[in-house]
Order: C-alpha cells, then sequence, then structure tokens
C-alpha cells in the first residue's frame, strides 16, 4: 500500500474486496512470524489470529488455540479477563452502527477519509474529510459544486414548470 500510495478503499477496489476485509488482513500483519505461518497455513483463522492480538503473549496463545481448539469467542474471552500491560488505548468511540456505516459509505465513494460527528440531543453535527494533497480538495469543491449547481438547475426547472402550470390555469 506504501509503495502505490494506496488506500485501503482503493486496494480493496482494486482487489474486489471489501474495505473491511483488507484492514481486518492488514492487522493481521502485526501478529508475530510464527503466529503469522499458522494463519496463513490455515491452522489458525484469521479471525482467531485477530483476538490473539489482543494477547500480551501471541504466540502462547496460539499453542493453546492449537492444543484446545479453542473458537474465536473463547479467544477473546480469555484476553479480555486478563489484565494488559499495554499502555491504555483512547476511549472507545461512541458512535452509532449507523454513523459509523454512513462514514465508511461516504469514504468509499470518494476515496478519503470521512469523520462524521452527531448530537443526537441537539440533532446536528459536522461531517470532516481528510485529504492528502490539495488535488484532493479540489476534487472535494469540484464535486460540491456541481451538486449543488444540479439541484439549483432542478429546482429552477421546478419552479418553471409551477409557473407555467399556474399561467395555463389563470388564462
Amino acid at each position: 500500500m506504501d509503495e502505490y500510495s494506496y488506500t485501503q478503499d482503493q486496494l480493496a477496489k482494486q482487489l474486489g474486496k471489501s474495505r473491511s476485509h483488507i484492514a481486518n488482513t492488514l492487522r493481521l500483519l502485526a501478529l508475530p512470524e510464527t503466529v503469522k505461518g499458522l494463519v496463513s497455513s490455515g491452522a489458525i483463522s484469521a479471525g482467531a489470529g485477530r483476538a490473539i492480538l489482543m494477547s500480551d503473549n501471541p504466540d502462547k496463545l496460539a499453542r493453546r488455540v492449537l492444543i484446545d481448539g479453542l473458537s474465536v469467542r473463547e479467544i477473546e474471552k480469555i484476553v479480555s479477563k486478563k489484565p494488559s500491560n499495554r499502555a491504555p488505548s483512547a476511549p472507545r468511540s461512541t458512535k452509532d452502527q449507523d454513523a459509523l456505516a454512513l462514514e465508511q459509505d461516504l469514504s468509499a465513494a470518494i476515496g478519503m477519509k470521512v469523520s462524521i460527528s452527531h448530537d443526537k440531543s441537539k440533532g446536528c453535527g459536522q461531517i470532516s474529510i481528510a485529504y492528502d494533497h490539495i488535488d484532493q480538495l479540489d476534487e472535494i469543491c469540484r464535486r460540491i459544486s456541481r451538486q449543488v449547481t444540479e439541484q439549483e438547475e432542478e429546482e429552477d426547472a421546478f419552479e418553471g414548470s409551477i409557473q407555467s402550470a399556474l399561467d395555463e390555469d389563470f388564462h
């Protein structure tokens, strides 16, 4: 991805896979080589590999998965019970699934990262689009301007047809 400057969305489109599939596969690269080999050979599923990633000792947990035949849910349960030596992570997102899905859909549609923050109590929010270079900013502006222009033209045509209908009715 880095060599060709692909985003996850662009790579997903090139390979005919979903963006989440690409993201999940890339996460597996963080596994120790021994565990990556087990996933690659099919001895451990990719889902088990992702669950093992959360472990303080992935190699040991992978051996246990092989010996005991643990399911992904069982692995997740084991990992969640053990205290972690890792630094505390950022607070989990409180975004609802609809907002997250909409972010992914918009990101896929425009090829850039989209973030949505919505205040349900106020019924308002923000959409943020991250761009990597000025050409992407130009593209965002062009698309928004085109949509606004098309919408104005449709509204003008609609108002014109209403006016024509009214003129015919009253003449």
